[in-house]
C-alpha cells in the first residue's frame, strides 16, 4: 500500500495567484494566459447570461451550441458545447441526442489571453457559475471535466521551452500525488502520464537545442493526451520540417503557450480554485528556472531506472525528497 504525501509538504495557496518567474525574453509580468473552464448544469445561453452580469459584453448567438460574447471587461470569450457534434450541421435528431447528452458533454468557456491579474475575476466568475447550478467533475464518474491553462511562452529559444518541459516530466508524478486525480478522469483518455521513455531522453539530453528535444518528444509522446501538450509550441517555433510534420498527423494550431491540461474541473467545490491550479503550474516554472534542482531530478530519475526493484509508482517519493531541498514554496517572485 502506498503512504499518502507526507503532511509536511506545503499545499498551494487558493486565496492568491503567485507570480510567474522572470526569464526568458519576455517580462514575466507582460506574460498573459489562456483559460478554458468545462463544466455541466448550464447551457451555453445561461452560461452567456452569467458572463455577461459579471463582465458585460455584447452577446453573439453561433449556433444554439455555441455563443461568443464581445466587449467583456476580460476580453472576448466563447462558450460552447464541447463536442464536434456540435458544430455539424443541424438537424432535430441530433440537438435532441446533444441535449440528451449534457449531462456527460460539458459546456466550455473559452477566454482570449488574460493578464495575470485577471485570473482572480475568473475565479469570481467560477463562483457565480456555481451558484447557478455549474457541476463539476465529481458530480459523476462519466464527466470527465478539467481545466486547461495556457501560459505564453516566456521566449522561443531553447532555454525558454527545454527547462520547462524537462521540469514538468521530472515532477509530474509528484504534482499527480500531491492533488490525486479524481476517478472518473483517469479512465478518460487525456489524463496519460508522460511516457517513461520519454521522461528518461528528458532527463539524459537536457543540453540538446529546443528543436532536437521536440524531435525526441514527437517520437516518443503518444499524441496530445498528456498533462503538459507541447505540440502547440512546436508548431509555432520548431522548425518547418518539425511544424509540418505535426500538421500532418494532428489538426494542431501553433500558438505560443504552453497548454497545460488540468485532469478535473471541480467549480462545484468550495476547496477548489483556479488559484491553487494556477500555483501548481508557476511551481514548475519556479523549478525550470533553478539548474539545480532540475538536474537532480534528473539524476534521482535515471539512478531509480537502473535499479530492478524500482517501479515508477513510487519515483514521486523519491522526487518529494529532491524537491523539499529548494525553496518553490514562496509568495515572492
Amino acid at each position: 500500500m502506498i503512504a499518502p504525501m507526507p503532511p509536511s509538504l506545503p499545499s498551494f495557496p487558493h486565496d492568491r495567484f503567485w507570480p510567474l518567474p522572470q526569464y526568458g525574453e519576455k517580462s514575466a509580468t507582460s506574460r498573459r494566459v489562456g483559460l478554458e473552464i468545462e463544466f455541466s448544469g448550464l447551457t451555453e445561453a445561461q452560461t452567456a447570461k452569467i458572463v455577461t452580469g459579471r463582465f458585460g459584453g455584447d452577446i453573439r448567438t453561433q449556433s444554439p451550441y455555441e455563443v461568443e460574447i464581445e466587449n467583456t471587461e476580460i476580453g472576448k470569450v466563447k462558450i460552447e458545447l464541447d463536442s464536434a457534434y456540435a458544430k455539424a450541421d443541424r438537424n432535430a435528431v441530433l440537438d435532441a441526442g446533444l441535449d440528451l447528452a449534457r449531462s456527460v458533454i460539458p459546456t466550455e468557456i473559452v477566454t482570449q489571453p488574460l493578464s495575470q491579474g485577471q485570473l482572480g475575476l475568473m475565479q469570481s466568475l467560477c463562483a457565480d457559475l456555481a451558484k447557478h447550478g455549474a457541476q463539476g467533475s465529481r458530480t459523476n464518474l462519466l464527466r470527465g471535466f478539467g481545466m486547461h491553462i495556457n501560459p505564453e511562452i516566456a521566449g522561443q529559444d531553447t532555454e525558454s521551452i527545454v527547462p520547462v518541459m524537462r521540469a514538468y516530466a521530472l515532477m509530474e508524478d509528484w504534482l499527480r500525488e500531491a492533488d490525486p486525480i479524481d476517478p472518473s478522469r483517469r479512465m478518460m483518455p487525456f489524463v496519460d502520464p508522460y511516457p517513461s521513455r520519454l521522461i528518461d531522453a528528458l532527463a539524459r539530453y537536457g543540453d540538446l537545442p529546443k528543436d532536437e528535444v521536440f524531435r525526441i518528444y514527437l517520437d516518443l509522446a503518444d499524441g496530445r493526451n498528456h498533462g503538459l501538450d507541447v505540440l502547440p509550441v512546436i508548431v509555432e517555433t520548431a522548425d518547418a520540417s518539425l511544424a509540418d510534420r505535426v500538421r500532418r498527423n494532428r489538426q494542431v494550431k501553433g500558438r505560443p503557450a504552453w497548454h497545460y491540461r488540468l485532469p478535473d474541473c471541480r467549480i462545484d467545490e468550495p476547496d477548489w480554485s483556479i488559484a491553487a491550479e494556477w500555483n501548481r503550474w508557476v511551481l514548475v516554472e519556479r523549478a525550470a528556472c533553478m539548474p539545480e534542482l532540475v538536474e537532480e531530478l534528473a539524476e534521482a530519475w535515471l539512478k531509480r531506472r537502473k535499479e530492478l526493484t524500482s517501479i515508477r509508482l513510487e519515483w514521486w517519493r523519491a522526487a518529494d525528497e529532491v524537491i523539499r531541498g529548494y525553496d518553490l514554496f514562496r509568495d515572492k517572485p
